[in-house]
C-alpha cells in the first residue's frame, strides 16, 4: 500500500508545472482577450446540407438576414464565422420546421 501512495505522489510531482507564471489580476487585459476570441470577417467555415428542401430554405433565410454565403457545385456552403451564431439559429429553426412537417 505504501508503494502505491509513493507512486501517486511521484506522479503528481512529475505532473506539476514548476515553470508556470502567475498573472496578477491588474495585468490581465480584458480587451486583448476579447480581441483574440472574436472571429474576423475573413474566417470562414464550410458545410453541406444533403436535404435539398432544407438547404433551399436555409439559403432563402440567409438572403433575408443578409448573411453572405457561397454555394459550390457540390453543394458546399461557405459562410463567415462572424455570422456563425445566426447560421446556427437558422439551421435549428429550419431543421425543427422540417421535422414537424414530416
Amino acid at each position: 500500500m505504501k508503494t502505491l501512495q509513493i507512486l501517486l505522489i511521484i506522479a503528481f510531482l512529475v505532473g506539476c508545472d514548476t515553470n508556470r507564471t502567475d498573472i496578477a489580476y491588474e495585468e490581465y487585459d480584458a480587451d486583448q482577450a476579447r480581441e483574440t476570441s472574436e472571429t474576423t470577417a475573413l474566417e470562414t467555415d464550410s458545410f453541406r446540407i444533403g436535404n435539398k428542401e432544407i438547404r433551399d430554405e436555409m439559403l432563402e433565410l440567409f438572403e433575408e438576414n443578409n448573411i453572405q454565403y457561397s454555394l459550390s457545385d457540390d453543394n458546399l456552403i461557405t459562410i463567415s464565422l462572424a455570422d456563425g451564431d445566426t447560421v446556427d439559429e437558422i439551421y435549428t429553426d429550419v431543421r425543427l420546421t422540417y421535422i414537424r412537417r414530416n
